[in-house]
C-alpha cells in the first residue's frame, strides 16, 4: 500500500527532464512489488 502511494507520488510528478529518472525509479520500485 506504502509502495503504491510512492509509485502514484513519482508516476505524476516532475517534467519532460526528469523523464528519464522518473523511469529508472519506477523500473525499480515496479521491481520490488
Amino acid at each position: 500500500s506504502d509502495k503504491k502511494c510512492v509509485w502514484v507520488v513519482v508516476h505524476s510528478s516532475g517534467d519532460d527532464q526528469d523523464e528519464l529518472v522518473r523511469t529508472t525509479e519506477l523500473d525499480y520500485i515496479l521491481e520490488n512489488f
